[in-house]
């Protein structure tokens, strides 16, 4: 399952949004902008954050995190990131 969001950041402070896990024990691949710093509140990052090989000119993150519980997860962007943020969520 592919899902992709284009966020609007707030004029001040952090962005925060909420995902969706619908299954026990999924690994996710989550993408963003490079310099973007996302906190998935509850998430368990099962790799380190680096450039997805696959597109390296576009500067696009890649992680592989670990969601031990069905549920919604709070995310926090951090302030500082531009206005405009790409964010995917890609279940393995």
């Amino acid at each position: 399952n592919t899902s992709a969001w284009k966020l609007m950041m707030p004029a001040k402070g952090d962005g925060w949004f909420t995902v969706e896990i619908p299954d026990w024990m999924t690994i996710a691949r989550l993408s963003t902008d490079e310099g973007v710093e996302l906190d998935v509140q509850g998430g368990d990052p099962f790799s380190t954050l680096r450039l997805n090989p696959v597109c390296p000119k576009e500067r696009i993150t890649d992680q592989r995190m670990a969601f031990h519980e069905w549920g919604a997860y709070q995310v926090r962007i951090a302030e500082g990131a531009p206005s405009e943020v790409w964010f995917t969520l890609i279940k393995e």
